[in-house]
């Protein structure tokens, strides 16, 4: 078995799959391993449109989308921010992200940019889920219609067309 990947003096600890070594707060040295691990331990996948796993949830289910165990789960769509970059997107955009501090606009946000899960969607509205909160918004133009957590006019649904399969990882 590994030595845990959290010790108590600091120094880290080996891969829960593959024993490498691995930061303090790691328990896995990559993806592969975490998917890899999920699969050992009698995993299943979750992946209706054969799209890569994403999301490996507490009980080893694998996930194209963390929403994709909804019921009505289609496929994943992009979100676009449109809105102003102000000092608070920016300081996310450098520590959350990782880019410069002397990034673009544009490219401020397109690190800001997210995936969500279509659940519902007709020839006028679309339901995605995102952090577990619900956004519609309006196929025609993509505008945002309603939404506890995004500000009307400061984000965009780019699509809800259907991904193009890429080889999955089941």
């Amino acid at each position: 078995m590994a030595k845990p990947a959290y010790n108590l003096d600091g120094t880290g600890g080996s891969c829960a799959f593959c024993g490498k070594p691995v930061n303090p707060s790691h328990n896995y040295c990559d993806w592969d391993c975490q998917v890899g691990h999920a699969k050992q331990l009698g995993g299943r996948v979750l992946a209706p449109n054969g799209l890569p796993i994403r999301c490996v949830t507490r009980d080893n289910v694998m996930l194209e989308h963390p929403h994709g165990d909804h019921p009505t789960y289609k496929w994943p769509v992009k979100v676009q921010y449109i809105g102003p970059v102000t000092a608070d997107e920016r300081s996310d955009a450098e520590h959350l992200y990782g880019l410069s501090a002397s990034a673009t606009d544009e490219e401020v946000r397109g690190a800001m940019g997210e995936t969500h899960a279509l659940v519902y969607y007709d020839e006028d509205v679309a339901v995605t889920l995102y952090d577990c909160s619900q956004a519609v918004w309006d196929v025609k133009t993509g505008e945002l219609r309603t939404s506890s957590l995004w500000k009307h006019g400061h984000w965009k649904l780019v699509s809800i067309e259907r991904p193009v399969t890429a080889p999955s990882q089941a």
